[in-house]
């Protein structure tokens, strides 16, 4: 039965990550058919500042909770935590995209489709954290197959109304509602197979967690920084919505590799946290050092793909010529390979309970890419976006493998 379980979870686990990398490639393409090239760039830089407060909103709880083997914070807790840290997200947003409009940066409809993008993307947290107890129980499956089925059916209809002929804006609040109500649903179908009966909620759990994930807090953010640091930076320094576009399209390919890592390894993040602590230090390194191969082939295989075929393909699936870009997409799936082993050394850190080290890492390199970023975004566009993106995420897996393997040497020691 735990064989047959396992099976399942790694199934939908698949597919969710599947839909979820491609969910705003697909839609950027039907975007590119039926709106225009400035439409496309608004949506890649509102998914991308979504997924930047979506991740605020999670406050890095997800694997923690998972990893609460021995259930030291009740559900309860957890979600009456996750709806608070989903607030202050939300009340961040709302002050970002004021002060862009205020400064004139964002027209009125441009600031309306961000914040709705926002808000759909808004729904992850407060979902993701029942989803993260039934992971605590070893029921990854259920939901997986729930996120499956609500991000497809907002993709199908995000996709289906652009070719209404209707307004950006006014396809983002349906996606939104239609998001929203299959979300609830879902969730209202499944708790029911997962009691709570004993559920606390002690006064001081908010603060205790605030404490416990505020680094994983902050490397989580700046985790989605770091990662769409050269959108928020074109977005920032130039304000073009064309050359967004354009680096949106060349770009996406690269989360591929991240999600397809992600949902290879997602299945044992809970197994990683049951090596540590019965102390089989060993074994635990031996998982990672091989995540680091897999890392390897995928990254490998995407860029030989990507290089052969990738520019044609991205060319006729968003209706732009992107032949002047193929260096600048071949550099960018290899930095995403290393931005995809960054992104899971994280995990392994976590559960053994470094999570200052994923903050500190995140911290160092959102410095380096604001310095950076002045002086290689304006006038250069897309190719200096590209260098930029490339040599964070080099910055950040040295720092961060340095950093896993000399904490588990030290324990080791101890």
């Amino acid at each position: 039965m735990k064989e047959k379980r396992r099976r399942k979870a790694i199934l939908w686990n698949t597919a969710s990550g599947l839909v979820n990398a491609g969910q705003s490639a697909v839609i950027l393409i039907f975007i590119s058919h039926h709106l225009q090239l400035n439409d496309a760039g608004i949506f890649t830089i509102g998914y991308a500042l979504g997924n930047l407060f979506m991740t605020m909103g999670k406050y890095g709880v997800r694997n923690f909770q998972v990893t609460d083997y021995k259930e030291q914070f009740s559900f309860r807790e957890y979600r009456n935590f996750r709806v608070l840290t989903s607030i202050i997200g939300c009340l961040i947003m709302f002050l970002y995209l004021l002060l862009q409009s205020l400064s004139g940066k964002y027209s009125p409809e441009k600031t309306l489709v961000v914040a709705l993008i926002c808000l759909w993307k808004m729904i992850d947290p407060i979902e993701d954290v029942y989803y993260g107890m039934y992971q605590q129980k070893d029921r990854l499956d259920v939901g997986a197959m729930c996120y499956t089925i609500r991000l497809t059916l907002s993709t199908v209809v995000f996709c289906a109304l652009t070719i209404t002929g209707i307004s950006l804006a006014a396809i983002s609040a349906v996606t939104l509602l239609v998001s929203l109500v299959s979300a609830v649903i879902m969730v209202i179908l499944t708790k029911r197979g997962f009691p709570t009966t004993g559920d606390v909620f002690r006064k001081d759990s908010v603060g205790r967690l605030f404490r416990s994930c505020f680094p994983l807090f902050i490397g989580t953010s700046l985790s989605i920084y770091v990662g769409n640091a050269p959108k928020y930076l074109i977005d920032w320094f130039s304000n073009a919505d064309d050359v967004q576009a354009v680096f949106g399209y060349i770009m996406m390919p690269t989360f591929v590799i991240m999600m397809i890592n992600q949902f290879i390894y997602q299945p044992f993040i809970r197994d990683l946290g049951m090596l540590w602590q019965c102390g089989r230090r060993k074994e635990l390194v031996k998982r990672v050092l091989i995540q680091f191969v897999v890392t390897a082939a995928i990254t490998f295989c995407v860029v030989a793909a990507g290089a052969v075929a990738g520019i044609p393909v991205l060319s006729r699936f968003y209706n732009t010529d992107l032949s002047p870009y193929k260096t600048d997409f071949i550099i960018l799936l290899i930095g995403g390979g290393i931005y995809a082993l960054a992104n899971y050394i994280t995990v392994p850190m976590t559960a053994i309970r470094a999570q200052n080290g994923v903050a500190i890492g995140y911290v160092i390199v959102s410095v380096f890419s604001v310095v950076l970023g002045k002086s290689l975004i304006p006038g250069t566009g897309v190719s200096g976006a590209t260098r930029l993106y490339v040599i964070l995420n080099i910055i950040l897996a040295i720092f961060f493998g340095t950093y896993f393997f000399v904490m588990v040497r030290r324990n080791t020691e101890r």
